[in-house]
């Protein structure tokens, strides 16, 4: 030490603990340092563009670390002599402190850019490329290395003697604003702006027909870029005490021995982000050994299948008529088709379809049927190595969320009820397939050919038809509400609308046919068997009643030739699934109206009578009486009886009960037997608007 360039000063009793401090945080900084380039350049894992620019946030932050390590060395012997001393090296520190700095926030920047290239341009491998890489952080340290010059030749740093170091003379001036942005505002903006675009690309992404593999991969390197905004935020938020010196610079109201303080927290900053961007190392090697792990595993999984169903296909004994072999098939591929990745499932798809085993073509007892199969976020796209040609394919039931079907050929392709939600097809022929009772909530057909489609019971809740629109298509019992389809375009197309929720919520016509079959007893008169009516084991049927029955004076029939009757107890019912009416039954906007000729040969008889009712049964057949009609004991003869009544949530079949109960048998004496009977009996269903 020069003892004439150094002169005694007063040192605080707290100097010298805070940089006791300060250096065990930067030797602590830099062992985490050496040990994170050491695990990436041992690991070949990590041999990847992105480690690469890890490992250069690594290189910044060590050499940052080592910088601030011996600028804190010199500190503490200066505060522990008591002296003020401008060592040899303090301003040669002092820019060295600025390009470190500048290193570690523009490493971020680059981790930034590289995200950005991969997102937004995923096809351009060559800006993808470790060489390129490289070539930027070559670049970058150029510029940080260059800028601080200006601090360096122009007489800048200066020792500061309250804090023992070499620094910018702090003022509102051009050359601390230029520091702040070079520095600081530069990479930490920019790399700020970067992550709120891409943020804003990927729900665009999202929104749009975007194959899903292109978005998880956005939405895994946005995940990424995430991770590093939250340490650039721990960073600012850490080193708060810093930027606040520095902003009360500005004014000459910063506290003489501030930086010191200001560098602790900067150092205890670095130790805080470093540990985390280790974590991030560690969990991004542990990502990377779980992929290859599984990828292995899928492959396996995948040959074994491969080998086993082409063997059994091509041995003299398969036969395309024998169930349980195409049952085995069909298990087997539900089972381990969960296990493999998207593009292993549509190999398989592939390759039952070009065995014909899933062929629509084909009688369904000679098809392989793939219930409940996984092909969630599955892409069938047309390329120069793949014809998309699955004309007439067979997959109904399947779960197929986010599926893609881009450039193909689904020709009187059976997706009957499949689950297909958010499922996309682009620019494909689809000329009378068959989406029955299936899920397309959140579908999306660009520039498809859809005509004389079957939407019949499909939900299409928040449906896109971009460019083509639908024409000569089943919308039967078919919900659109929030479709992009608009009148203009239901009134030009050729359809079929009834039940049918339309776009805006209202819905098209009801189908209000009858739906009783015999209900005047003509077809069991004339064929004398009760073909349509079914009788309850514990009960007789009713009988077919004439006019004059066996000479009991029974009235005519109300239309055509018989009607139903009993002189003691009668039941006989029908079954109907109106799956058809489930959004009108669902939304409480169904009713039904039942109505028969009814009564009976004596009046005021409280014990007999002729009754219709409806029962509303679930898919157990379970359920409550939803409503009827019964006789009047006091008239004799046929009257006419109707009643409305709305039919319950959750119903799925509706059943008609028709009974005649005689508890007071005719007497010898009497004058007339004694008869109940009902005829023209009529079922329909209509639309009720809730109140």
């Amino acid at each position: 030490m020069d003892a004439e360039n150094s002169t005694k000063t007063i040192v605080e009793s707290w100097f010298i603990p805070i940089d006791i401090l300060a250096i065990i945080l930067n030797v602590i900084t830099t062992i985490l340092a050496i040990i994170a380039l050491t695990l990436i350049i041992c690991d070949k894992s990590c041999r990847t563009a992105s480690m690469i620019l890890v490992g250069n946030s690594c290189v910044a932050t060590l050499m940052f670390a080592v910088e601030i390590l011996c600028m804190n060395v010199f500190t503490l012997q200066n505060d522990l002599n008591q002296i003020r001393y401008e060592y040899p090296l303090c301003v040669v520190l002092g820019y060295l402190s600025y390009t470190t700095c500048a290193m570690e926030n523009y490493s971020f920047l680059l981790q930034a850019v590289y995200r950005y290239l991969l997102i937004v341009y995923p096809t351009r491998t060559f800006w993808h490329s470790w060489q390129m890489q490289i070539l930027y952080i070559c670049i970058s340290s150029i510029m940080v290395g260059i800028f601080p010059m200006l601090f360096l030749f122009t007489g800048q740093l200066t020792y500061d003697v309250d804090n023992q170091m070499c620094q910018m003379y702090l003022r509102f001036s051009f050359p601390v604003v230029y520091m702040a942005v070079c520095l600081y505002m530069i990479p930490v903006s920019t790399t700020m702006s970067i992550y709120f675009i891409l943020t804003r690309y990927v729900k665009r992404m999202n929104a749009n027909t975007t194959p899903t593999n292109a978005l998880s991969r956005a939405q895994r390197d946005l995940k990424m870029l995430r991770r590093i905004i939250i340490l650039i935020a721990i960073l600012i938020a850490i080193c708060f005490p810093y930027q606040l010196v520095l902003f009360l610079s500005f004014f000459n109201h910063a506290p003489k021995q501030g930086f010191r303080i200001g560098f602790l927290f900067g150092d205890i900053g670095m130790v805080v982000v470093f540990t985390i961007q280790q974590n991030i190392i560690s969990q991004a090697n542990r990502e990377q050994d779980q992929r290859q792990a599984k990828i292995l595993r899928q492959q396996n999984i995948y040959d074994a299948y491969i080998n086993d169903i082409s063997a059994l296909i091509l041995s003299p004994s398969f036969n395309e008529s024998n169930r349980h072999q195409l049952n085995y098939i069909g298990f087997k591929t539900v089972d381990i088709i969960k296990h493999l990745s998207k593009a292993q499932k549509r190999d398989i798809i592939f390759f039952l379809y070009n065995h014909k085993l899933l062929s629509r073509n084909k009688p369904a007892s000679q098809r392989v049927d793939l219930i409940g199969a996984d092909l969630t976020d599955v892409e069938f796209v047309r390329s120069p190595s793949l014809n998309c040609d699955l004309r007439n394919i067979s997959l109904q039931y399947i779960l197929a969320s986010n599926i893609v079907f881009d450039r193909c050929d689904i020709s009187f392709a059976l997706f009957q009820g499949a689950w297909m939600v958010g499922a996309k097809f682009i620019k494909s022929i689809m000329h009378g397939a068959n989406f029955g009772k299936a899920n397309l909530t959140d579908v999306v057909f660009d520039g498809s050919n859809i005509n004389l489609i079957d939407f019949s019971h499909t939900i299409l809740v928040n449906s896109k038809f971009l460019e083509l629109k639908p024409h000569g298509t089943d919308f039967t019992n078919t919900d659109l509400l929030n479709s992009d389809l608009t009148d203009k375009d239901l009134s030009n197309m050729k359809y079929r609308f009834y039940n049918t929720r339309l776009p805006n919520g209202t819905f098209s016509a009801v189908d209000s046919t009858q739906l009783i079959a015999d209900g005047g007893a003509e077809n069991t008169c004339t064929r004398d068997s009760h073909r349509e009516w079914m009788k309850f084991e514990r009960y007789s049927n009713l009988d077919l009643y004439t006019a004059n029955y066996r000479n009991w004076s029974t009235p005519k029939p109300v239309n055509g030739k018989c009607y139903f009757g009993k002189n003691s107890l009668g039941v006989m019912y029908q079954y109907f699934s109106k799956t058809h009416y489930s959004l009108l039954i669902n939304n409480e906007h169904a009713y039904f109206n039942v109505s028969a000729y009814m009564g009976c040969t004596i009046p005021n008889r409280e014990n007999d009578r002729a009754l219709v009712d409806v029962r509303c049964f679930d898919q157990f057949y379970n359920g409550p009486v939803c409503g009827g009609i019964e006789s009047n004991r006091n008239l004799s003869g046929f009257h006419f009886y109707s009643t409305s009544a709305s039919i319950l949530k959750g119903t799925v079949h509706l059943r008609i009960w028709i009974e005649v109960n005689i508890k007071s048998p005719s007497k010898p004496t009497d004058a007339l037997i004694q008869n109940c009977f009902i005829d023209d009996i009529k079922l329909f269903i209509f639309r009720k608007d809730k109140r």
